[in-house]
């Protein structure tokens, strides 16, 4: 060994540290303990809470062996706790000691924990090698992947020993890993490779590494999207730092000022296992069916939580919609401890299917504490209690109810973007405008909305690069949260005006901090975290809803025909017009906007910039796939019948590919038959989806008159851009009468009729809808039930609807058909609002106080269930019995109770949920509204007896009449479309065949006989990988009964086999990059000559695009006498302008 390194293994025994080898140590070797087969092996998936229980002496022995691994590395260290006590003492006096807890016995299993790929043996060792957060992070969703194999201690052994190998497991003189954490994207196929290694061949292995790194690449390479492996080494760095380094408001942030952490997601799915006996989830399943799967790491907005405290202590788990169904769901994450990597993370609140966790501390079992893992620092890691009082402390905020304390706590993971930080001082409280008594909310007035000085919305522009600054912000700050909008006193608008400053309603303060509500000093808490920026969408997208209540209240149904045609005709005539001069480019721009590439290419790109980057340039009401690529797209059986509807959702980004390249619709028969299911696809979702866009009418942000401008009736809007009126003028104030509603759209009441007027005092407010604060109710609370707080708006100012449209009446008492008449909680809710103070005064126990909170916290799992039911149930009773009938009010304001239930502590009587589902569930939605006779959506309810149909005596339904219209207009698309397609000849083409051909000449006409040989057999050998690749391609399962992802699957794993296969031939005269476009031209080659004399001639199959599509794409732009090299970076920020698609 040489002497340097000698003196640093001398050094570190003497500091009582492991001496563990460096980087350039070549004869220093990694001693790894001897690990158990039966522990280390990844349980089974419906066994996650622990390993099967061991024979005493043996889970003795093993606790030794962790013993001597601690005490060769650290000595043990005791994780400090937090007790609740502390908490509650100044509110409830001081609390009894607690309980000392008993140490688990080697026959005990910690019931209390539930593991997540874990094991301590296996977290020793990876303890010892050092290995990242990442990299560890990456092992374990190895171990909890469904198709696990079962590693014996020397396969892990080997894994580890290729770790050193490849560097990833050595650590600097100051005990920190030497490495990163995008090493981690090594290890999934490393551990494979290992795998493959000790069961087959070492070619075969190795082979198989090389695919799942290929795999990895192409998911790390679309777009530019950032790395979380980066972003995990910059928040590492960040809390090492301390201070708030990671918040994005410190000079200290380690990628400069103004970058934020915690925008990377660690997610977890939580699904259900089968039983063994017939292989189908249980309609009521238990926690010992659950099955914890980890995913990838991946970029995703930011909230203040994982900034504070870093993303890799913050875990997602996502609840399937089978694991919903179980009953103690609640239960199973009240005082239960997560494990991973040897961290604990506990349950702090549930929001819209998804549970959030924080690492809280470090696993110990039977009284051995692990390694206290100094490599990876503990640094500003807070336990359960400590977490309460940095949030939503106890000691301030005891006097109101449980459900709603813990309706508080969601609000630090709101997706949000950091801007500024305020001083206490330069943050007042201002007192609501009420008109009333101050009996009921909707007499609030200004709920929700507070004020903005200039500086503030100076410093957002900054922000996110706006061209203009914004009017109005919907944001957090500390306790508050709601609309800021600009101050209407001149003097704070002054452009000397440089100290942000917010004004705060009483009704925007939910977290108070001490006497004055932001007593906090906490940075953290002082910072304000922008979600959403004011911007008016014009015209506006309608929804079924909207359309259904607009129907029933007097407009007619020609109107909403007469607007779904004229959309579907000029959709239809922008994609399928391609003989005109420019025509690839024209067909480009209309993919490019119908299909929201530019949006989605921006979500992929703003990822961590919470809904800001959503809200400035996207449609928020569009859909966002899934990592499956599903979207929640209604299908219906007479249209699946005329179109195949196979698309991905990679098809758009495909046919703008094709044309990018110099294909065109007519001349390749590839691109026009994509084209074609592209056309289908979009047809088919604009009718089922009844988005109709109303030409004369906007969207925004509600706001309540920043003064008396505006009188009883009368609403505002001016918008930054303006639009072009059918005769010809721009405006960009609206003027006279309008309709208003907001989502969701349930009664009668949900639109309601106002007068717009202009009033130049107001212009300085752009894209907000102003509403008067007179009258006897707030406006909003009339439409929904809504407030100031961030609701949007649609304001409708068409002349046909809103002169047809008849207003609802109010009720007596000043109610609406949406509020709930008088005895109708009582009658249907459990309503039973437990005050915080009153309840925490019976249980001193502080672990019982942090179950009775965490009971609490995780309470909306079981209302967003009850939320869709009961909307569902609301919409067949509209079809059924009308919309104004009792029933279907009553079901409607059922499920507006049920939305605020988890705020408001009420949740439905089970024998009301009983009832109605004993009455709606057996009765299914008709097709035109997305149903599926025989089926439902719930795989767990009620069989379906009979579709929900409309009642002779009423009239028509809306919805079955623009169903109707869209499909007869759809089928007559299919036939125009075929009938193009008949009448156009194909070829092969030359350009694709020229590589290959163009080999083959040169081989054989070689003046050099051994080198026109060897090109021959390079050239053979390359034939041979193909052909090979098509006979898989050819034996792959039927397409039926498979998802769009399970077949791209497939094809992408042939795919990937074939250029593994190109790139490891070795051969004499072709260069690797002769030899893959050689390749991709005799797979475009032996396709066409195989098709001769089929109904597939000179058409050819998908076979040569989906094995080698850029290359074969390469070959075709290279082939054109303009074409032009540009890196993806660049063509993902390109757009066509709309200067060069105007005619003439």
């Amino acid at each position: 060994m040489p002497k340097a390194s000698q003196r640093r293994h001398e050094r570190r025994k003497a500091q009582g540290r492991h001496p563990i080898s460096q980087k350039g140590d070549t004869d220093a070797e990694l001693v790894c303990p001897q690990v158990d087969p039966v522990a280390v092996s990844p349980r089974t998936p419906s066994r996650q809470r622990r390993d099967p229980p061991l024979p005493p002496a043996k889970r003795a022995k093993r606790l030794e062996t962790i013993q001597s691994i601690v005490d060769e590395l650290h000595e043990p260290q005791q994780a400090e706790a937090t007790s609740l006590a502390s908490i509650a003492a100044p509110i409830f006096g001081p609390a009894p000691p607690p309980k000392e807890r008993e140490p688990i016995s080697p026959q005990q299993g910690p019931g209390e924990y539930i593991f997540i790929g874990f094991n301590p043996q296996l977290q020793a060792l990876m303890d010892r090698c050092c290995l990242p957060w990442a990299v560890q992070y990456e092992v374990s969703r190895y171990r909890t992947q469904p198709v696990t194999y079962q590693l014996s201690s020397h396969e892990w052994e080997d894994i580890f020993t290729e770790l050193r190998k490849a560097n990833l497991a050595t650590r600097t003189e100051d005990g920190h890993p030497d490495g990163n954490n995008t090493e981690a994207r090594q290890v999934f196929p490393l551990v494979q490779a290992v795998f493959q290694q000790r069961r087959r061949s070492k070619d075969s292995g190795t082979k198989e590494a090389q695919l799942n790194i290929m795999s990895l690449e192409a998911e790390t390479s679309r777009g530019r999207a950032k790395d979380p492996y980066i972003e995990l080494d910059f928040e590492e760095k960040a809390i090492l730092a301390g201070s708030g380094a990671g918040l994005g408001v410190s000079p200290n942030s380690p990628n400069g000022f103004g970058w934020y952490g915690g925008q990377v997601a660690q997610r977890v799915a939580l699904t259900v296992q089968p039983t063994k006996s017939t292989d189908v989830v249980a309609a009521k399943p238990t926690t010992d069916q659950f099955n914890l799967v980890l995913m990838k790491h991946k970029i995703a907005p930011s909230n203040r939580v994982a900034r504070k405290i870093g993303s890799r202590r913050v875990l997602q788990i996502s609840i399937s919609d089978e694991a919903k169904q179980c009953e103690t769901l609640r239960d199973y994450f009240v005082g239960t401890k997560f494990v991973l990597n040897g961290r604990i993370y506990e349950a702090i609140c549930a929001k819209e299917g998804t549970v959030y966790l924080i690492e809280t501390g470090t696993y110990a079992e039977g009284g051995v504490q692990l390694p206290p893992f100094d490599y990876i620092s503990n640094n500003g890691r807070m336990s359960w209690e400590e977490f309460i009082n940095w949030h939503n402390p106890i000691r301030f905020n005891s006097h109101q109810a449980i459900s709603k304390w813990s309706a508080r706590l969601p609000l630090a993971l709101s997706r949000s973007t950091p801007v500024c930080v305020f001083d206490p001082l330069n943050i007042s409280e201002i007192d609501d405008t009420w008109n009333g008594g101050k009996k009921y909310t909707w007499e609030v007035m200004t709920d929700g909305c507070g004020f903005m000085n200039r500086a503030v919305a100076v410093q957002v522009q900054k922000a996110f690069n706006l061209k203009d600054m914004p009017s109005a912000i919907q944001a957090r700050v500390g306790g508050v949260k709601g609309m800021f909008m600009l101050h209407p006193s001149p003097d704070e608008n002054a452009a000397t005006q440089t100290q942000p400053r917010l004004w705060c309603r009483s009704s925007q303060v939910k977290i108070r901090y001490g006497q004055h509500f932001l007593f906090s000093s906490d940075t953290s808490q002082l910072t304000l975290d922008v979600l959403r920026c004011s911007k008016s969408k014009i015209p506006a997208n309608s929804s079924k809803d909207v359309i259904v209540c607009l129907y029933e209240c007097g407009v007619d149904a020609s109107i909403f025909i007469k607007i779904l045609l004229e959309a579907l005709d000029k959709k239809f005539e922008s994609l399928a017009t391609w003989d005109n001069e420019d025509a690839c480019i024209q067909l480009w721009r209309a993919i490019f906007d119908l299909e929201h590439v530019l949006q989605g290419r921006l979500r992929r790109e703003k990822a961590g910039h919470g809904e800001v980057a959503d809200r400035l340039e996207l449609d928020p009401e569009l859909e966002v796939e899934d990592e499956c690529g599903h979207t929640d797209m209604a299908a219906s059986k007479g249209l699946e019948q005329s179109f195949d509807t196979s698309a991905g959702p990679g098809l758009p980004e495909e046919v703008l590919q094709f044309l990018m390249q110099g294909y065109h619709p007519n001349r390749a028969p590839i691109l026009l038959e994509k084209l074609g299911i592209l056309i289908r696809k979009i047809i088919l979702e604009y009718v089922s989806k009844y988005r109709l866009i109303f030409e004369r009418s906007a969207e925004a942000y509600a706001v309540p008159d920043p003064g008396e401008s505006l009188q009883e009736g009368e609403i505002y809007f001016r918008s930054s851009t303006p639009w072009k009126n059918p005769d010809g003028s721009w405006s960009d104030t609206i003027i006279g009468p309008v309709l208003a509603t907001r989502h969701p759209c349930k009664v009668a009441s949900d639109i309601q009729k106002f007068t717009a007027v202009d009033r130049p005092e107001l212009r300085g407010w752009v894209d907000v809808v102003i509403f008067s604060r007179k009258g006897k109710r707030s406006p909003l609370s009339l439409m929904g039930g809504g407030d100031y707080d961030g609701d949007t708006v649609i304001v409708i100012f068409e002349p046909d609807i809103v002169n047809a449209f008849r207003n609802a009446p109010l009720l007596p008492g000043g109610l609406c058909q949406g509020d709930p008449p008088e005895g109708f909680i009582e009658k249907f809710f459990d309503n039973s609002p437990e005050m915080l103070d009153e309840h925490l005064e019976k249980k001193k126990d502080p672990t019982a106080v942090v179950r009775v909170l965490q009971k609490a916290a995780v309470a909306p799992l079981e209302n967003d269930y009850d939320v869709g039911m009961y909307s569902k149930m609301a919409e067949k009773a509209g079809i059924m019995l009308g919309f104004h009938s009792a029933e279907k009010n009553e079901l409607a304001q059922k499920f507006c109770l049920c939305l605020d239930g988890a705020k408001a502590g009420r949740t439905i009587k089970p024998s009301t949920r009983n009832e109605d589902k004993q009455r709606w569930d057996s009765i299914g939605l008709p097709p035109s509204r997305g149903g599926k006779t025989g089926f439902t959506e719930d795989p767990h309810a009620a069989p379906i007896h009979k579709v929900a149909k409309r009642d002779s005596a009423l009239r028509p339904d809306v919805i079955e009449l623009l169903w109707e219209a869209g499909q007869k207009k759809a089928i007559e698309f299919r036939d125009l479309l075929a009938g193009r397609i008949q009448k156009l000849s194909w070829y092969n083409d030359p350009a694709l065949r020229e590589p290959f051909e163009s080999a083959c000449a040169r081989a054989s006409a070689s003046k050099n006989p051994v080198i026109g040989a060897a090109m021959l057999e390079d050239i053979e050998n390359i034939k041979k990988a193909v052909d090979f690749a098509r006979g898989a391609y050819d034996k792959r399962p039927a397409p039926k009964g498979q998802t769009w992802k399970q077949r791209r699957d497939i094809i992408d794993s042939i795919a990937r086999e074939l250029k593994v296969s190109i790139r490891a031939l070795d051969l004499v005269v072709l260069s690797p990059l002769d030899k893959e476009r050689v390749a991709a031209s005799y797979a475009y080659v032996m396709d066409m000559d195989r098709c001769r004399g089929t109904s597939s001639a000179n058409k050819g199959t998908h076979f040569p695009f989906d094995m080698m599509f850029h290359e074969l794409a390469n070959i075709k732009a290279q082939s054109q006498p303009n074409s032009a090299t540009i890196t993806q970076e660049f063509l993902t920020s390109l757009v066509v302008h709309s200067s060069f698609l105007r005619k003439g």
